[in-house]
């Protein structure tokens, strides 16, 4: 169940990556970064951020399509395997620790550790890199509690409060560089009782927040080091009467579940 199911998810993810250039008709990066985060929302909850015009363009209607399916696909396995999604989220960092090994003999590697790093933001990235790999996991509750899903369940259940770093590192080896990178998880927390009149205030808040790790990626490619990053959950923008909140978690329609990994 587990292999067939990450390997069903990749192959949705890997038709939006290659439909990543369907943006490309866009200005600039902010555009882009503002356009996922439209997308997402939209065929997620199924409403609109306040004067987005975007999702009604004819130029994105085949990636809008992609991302459907990847998260009716994504709702289908949270809803029929949540008992079991450790086994899953196993499945996928197993594949990641093997495409890490594979590449270690030649490479050096630094891990970025994530907290709260969106499917939107990982999108974004891979539009300005490319990546060799993309995966997404799914968190069961999209809480920062579920650390237990992450790399090795059943060690973190015996062993305890084990942290992701402590995981990261355990998994392939003492010698990999890694960093946390809290920025927009200490967003969240900072702004999470304030209601924004727009969503757009919060989209731009964390596009510089994301474009301050998107150059810390690039700084380690340009140096051929391969870039990995992990997380642990999303977040989600919430829409409470006519204003805008950021939260950690929003069932059932949560793009907080979904746990990014990218690796460069």
């Amino acid at each position: 169940m587990s292999r067939n199911s990450v390997a069903t998810l990749l192959n949705y993810l890997s038709r939006i990556i290659t439909s990543l250039d369907d943006l490309r008709y866009l200005k600039n990066d902010k555009e882009v970064y503002i356009t996922l985060h439209n997308v997402f929302y939209y065929i997620m909850t199924g409403e609109v951020f306040t004067a987005s015009k975007c999702i009604a363009d004819p130029r994105l209607q085949s990636f809008m399509s992609k991302v459907f399916e990847f998260l009716c696909y994504v709702r289908q396995l949270h809803s029929k395997y949540v008992a079991s999604m450790d086994v899953i989220t196993k499945e996928m960092y197993r594949l990641v620790r093997d495409k890490l090994r594979d590449e270690k003999a030649s490479k050096r590697i630094h891990v970025f550790v994530c907290d709260a790093l969106s499917i939107v933001d990982a999108l974004f990235i891979a539009y300005k890199l490319r990546p060799k790999f993309f995966g997404a996991i799914i968190n069961p509750s999209g809480k920062t509690g579920e650390y237990k899903f992450l790399l090795d369940p059943k060690r973190f259940l015996e062993e305890g409060n084990i942290t992701l770093t402590n995981a990261v590192s355990n998994a392939l080896s003492s010698s990999v560089d890694i960093s946390k990178f809290d920025d927009i998880d200490k967003f969240i927390h900072a702004s999470e009782n304030v209601s924004f009149n727009d969503a757009s205030a919060i989209i731009n808040q964390l596009y510089d927040i994301v474009s301050l790790l998107f150059t810390k990626v690039k700084h380690l490619v340009t140096y051929n080091i391969i870039a990995v990053l992990v997380s642990d959950h999303g977040y989600d923008i919430q829409k409470v009467s006519s204003k805008y909140r950021l939260k950690h978690g929003l069932d059932p329609n949560s793009l907080s579940i979904l746990a990014p990994i990218l690796i460069i």
